[in-house]
């Protein structure tokens, strides 16, 4: 009885570390795709920049600088 126990206890504790392990891989995954999705963002304003105002407005502001 007593080795029935402390098998399950040894399960128990071996499904929480990898419950552990899947949640930080998931969570580093949702960071990633996070970064990603941003960095889209970011490209998405500055291509909208560029078709607004020019390519080169930056370059001529800050000659002047």
């Amino acid at each position: 009885m007593r080795e029935l126990f402390a098998n399950r206890r040894i399960q128990l504790h071996e499904n929480s570390r990898t419950a552990a392990l899947e949640i930080f891989a998931i969570k580093r995954k949702l960071d990633f795709r996070m970064s990603l999705h941003t960095l889209h963002i970011v490209q998405g304003l500055s291509h909208q920049r560029e078709r607004l105002f020019g390519k080169y407005q930056l370059n001529i502001t800050n000659q002047y600088n």
